[in-house]
């Protein structure tokens, strides 16, 4: 008896991703829509995408500020890149920031220390407390059997303050809306609503007092008070945002998604960084490179939903014309598999065997 599920014709998304549907050829409704978003670009395309945001760098050079652009860098492979196209094909004046959760690879670590060298730019590295950082990976694993909101929200706010603090115009962003995953709020949730609703449910708001995520839920609950009050107004018409916390928004900060507008080739990206930045993966493979968790986020996932990260991500290759249906079918037979760094993990955080089988339980959807 066949048990494999019935998949994409065109990619490799199985019947198992949430409201997925197929056409009389088998094709899913992802393909479909990125046919409808993406379908028309090719050469020309990117040459008139590409002057219009050398036009938006140009207008940040003129500005004369101390920084044109913030790249937040994680050492992975695509802000990496990006930082290697704002400073040495955009000369841009950079300033790179590093959220360092408590599981950044050494590889990582090594990555963004010689990005930052070789290009000569300026680097902050931030480190939150690590009892904080690991509190809370623990409560959202043990609450919603996932543990990477609390980076992302942790990122989120430290480069909005350092933009906000240095007055940068633009924050550069390497997610490609071609090649990357495209992920349901059933699959993946994030943000700072969903973040206050489980450190609220989950006694976890004594552990993020006078740190960086205290400003996630203080901004929230300030926000929620100020628009029941101010139901009937019209915002701007009322001019009631210079009465806002100063940090409440990163004021002429642009973020910038630089995959719209140039070419995304993933051997392009993996030869420049290897070749001009001496760029290295870690034991967690090429993707998320930089995260020692990543691994378990793609075995939790794969745990509920039959599937995976990898089979996310190679569908949008497969899509995107970078790599071949057959290919990412062989390259996902070990994606259920359980992580070969699941023990080392487990004792990092401090969870058990039984608290890693509850985990594997929960689930984020009871928050959103």
């Amino acid at each position: 008896m066949n048990t494999e599920p019935r998949r994409c014709t065109r990619c490799i998304l199985p019947e198992s991703f949430p409201g997925i549907s197929f056409n009389v050829d088998g094709v899913c409704s992802i393909c479909q829509e990125y046919d409808k978003e993406w379908g028309h670009i090719n050469e020309d395309y990117f040459k008139k995408s590409e002057k219009k945001l050398k036009r938006i760098l140009n207008n940040a050079k003129k500005l004369k500020r101390r920084y044109d652009c913030l790249v937040p860098l994680s050492g992975g492979k695509d802000s990496t890149y990006v930082l290697y196209l704002c400073k040495r094909v955009y000369n841009l004046n950079v300033l790179a920031v590093n959220f360092n959760n408590g599981y950044q690879t050494d590889e990582a670590f090594q990555n963004v220390k010689q990005a930052a060298n070789i290009l000569d730019v300026d680097l902050i590295i931030y480190k939150p407390r690590w009892e904080t950082t690991k509190k809370l990976t623990r409560g959202f694993l043990k609450a919603t059997g996932e543990g990477c909101t609390p980076c992302n929200v942790g990122v989120g706010l430290t480069i909005s303050r350092i933009a906000q603090l240095e007055k940068i115009p633009l924050i550069m962003n390497g997610i490609s809306p071609r090649s990357d995953e495209r992920s349901p709020r059933t699959i993946y949730a994030s943000g700072g609503e969903y973040f206050m609703k489980v450190v609220k449910r989950n006694a976890l708001l004594k552990d993020i007092r006078s740190t960086i995520y205290e400003d996630q839920v203080r901004q929230l609950s300030f926000w929620h008070r100020f628009t029941r009050k101010i139901t009937r107004m019209t915002l701007m018409d009322q001019g009631v945002f210079r009465f806002l916390p100063k940090n409440m928004f990163v004021r002429n900060s642009i973020p910038l998604v630089i995959p719209k507008y140039v070419e995304w080739n993933e051997d392009t990206i993996f030869n420049t960084i290897r070749n001009e930045l001496n760029w290295k993966e870690s034991e967690v493979g090429k993707e998320h490179t930089d995260c020692m968790l990543n691994p378990l986020k793609c075995y939790l996932r794969h745990q509920r939903w039959g599937f995976g990260s990898k089979t996310q991500k190679y569908s949008a290759l497969i899509r995107d014309g970078q790599m071949d249906r057959e290919e990412a079918l062989k390259l996902i037979t070990d994606e259920g598999d359980v992580p070969k760094n699941l023990e080392k993990v487990k004792k990092v955080l401090e969870i058990d065997t039984e608290e890693f089988e509850s985990i594997k339980q929960q689930y984020h959807g009871d928050y959103i």
